[in-house]
């Protein structure tokens, strides 16, 4: 028997980082702009970002050790800093935030004794790696480097083919998606698991997507000057990516998020299924004629595209899913449409839940530290947005409209740990 209900194990690494700290690459919304999502990508997925020198080491009891910095560097709790230049190598590496006092952070190192060196941080890297490295300005073939994964490769690319129907004045408007089981030059596929979903013979354009900045129609141009916002979580096996595209603005107000991911996640069967990686994103097989045509995560969650591969035998095998809570053929809530008062009444605290993934009637895979929020957290989609409640890390994928107010704030959590 399979007790769904248990909460998953803590203990995968995983680390988080969003568009508005210090340092942060950002994704520009100027119709000359030509910043984009693989740079976002490489500094969160391989490179980290916003690296600072410390202006002196503390030990504290109980193997806690305070690292300051002595001016605001915008770290965050339960973040993972990337330490280097300390000469004890216990310091050195990655090491989680448990507590954040204005420039002073607090991590978990019992076995550090030398508290002397040139000491920098900077925001850890997911861990995973660019095959091809990050000189092609268009193009970027992502995978895992756990040898244990899947390393499913996730091939990104910015470009507009010929006959795209795309503004090319800029910005980028949408990343296209492809995902095979490896790749020796960038862009040639091995074993390709979405060829038969994108069908470039028919669309040149494919038909997966993950989106950075859109208007009404994507002939139109786009000139917005401000950044699309965006929040990720993982580690070196899968990461959350969610991103704030919405240009078009006379009906909805910023903050509406798609809510993309890649990655393995674990298997109901363990062994038995042990290929299962997952995928989320925009499914268009009609050559996007509206562009923008967005699915609320208000109602979703999550975007209109969901599919993983079952298992590594060289074949397509993308059947879609959906996410659930409990297993059942229902969605899940987005912090808006939960129901519940906020905080619940007799614990004072927020009640959440797992998500799971159910294909063809069958429960396939956990979603790792993702949870649905069973409260309406309220109107303003930035009250909680990229905050901590009861340890929950709590993000907004949904805002509120101007004068209709047919959209209300809606919130994702993800547990990252005590």
């Amino acid at each position: 028997m399979i007790d769904i209900s248990t909460r998953q194990p803590i203990g995968d690494g995983a680390t988080w980082s969003y568009s508005g700290q210090f340092g942060a690459p950002q994704m520009l919304g100027n119709k000359d702009s030509e910043v984009h999502m693989l740079q976002v990508l490489d500094a969160i997925l391989i490179d980290g970002f916003n690296e600072n020198t410390a202006t002196g080491i503390e030990l504290l009891p109980d193997g806690f050790v305070k690292i300051k910095f002595g001016t605001a560097v915008d770290y965050q709790l339960r973040q993972k800093l990337l330490i280097s230049g300390a000469n004890d190598p216990n310091l050195n590496g990655e090491h989680v935030i448990t507590s954040a006092i204005g420039a002073d952070f607090l991590i978990k190192a019992p076995d550090v004794t030398i508290t002397t060196g040139t000491i920098k941080a900077r925001v850890a890297p997911l861990g995973w790696e660019s095959i091809f490295g990050s000189t092609n300005p268009k193009k970027r073939a992502y995978r895992s480097k756990n040898p244990n994964t899947t390393q499913s490769v996730l091939y990104l690319d910015v470009s507009y083919p010929p006959g795209s129907g795309y503004s090319t004045s800029g910005p980028i408007k949408r990343t296209m998606v492809s995902i095979c089981r490896d790749m020796v030059d960038l862009g040639v596929q091995i074993g390709s698991y979405t060829d038969s979903v994108n069908n470039y013979s028919k669309n040149p354009n494919g038909s997966l997507f993950w989106r950075q900045k859109g208007y009404a129609s994507k002939a139109e141009g786009v000139n917005i000057p401000t950044p699309s916002e965006w929040t990720i979580v993982g580690n070196g096996d899968y990461f959350y990516f969610m991103v704030d595209w919405v240009g078009y603005t006379a009906g909805l107000n910023r903050g509406l998020k798609d809510l993309y991911c890649f990655g393995d996640m674990p298997s109901i069967l363990g062994e038995a299924d042990e290929w299962c990686c997952v995928w989320t994103g925009i499914n268009n097989p009609n050559d996007e004629n509206n562009y923008y045509n967005p699915v609320s995560p208000v109602t979703t969650g999550v975007s209109s595209g969901k599919f993983f591969i079952s298992k590594h035998d060289g074949t397509v095998d993308m059947p879609s899913f959906f996410f659930t809570p409990n297993g059942s053929a229902v969605n899940y809530t987005t912090g808006y449409s939960g129901g519940l008062e906020f905080p619940n009444p007799t614990t004072n605290s927020m009640v959440v839940s797992n998500l799971y993934t159910v294909s063809s009637g069958a429960l396939r895979s956990t979603m790792p530290r993702i949870l649905t929020i069973s409260h309406s957290l309220g109107a303003n989609y930035s009250a909680y947005n990229n905050k901590f409640i009861d340890g929950v890390l709590v993000v907004s994928v949904a805002a509120t409209t101007g004068a209709s107010n047919s959209f209300n704030a809606g919130y994702i959590g993800f547990d990252m740990g005590d």
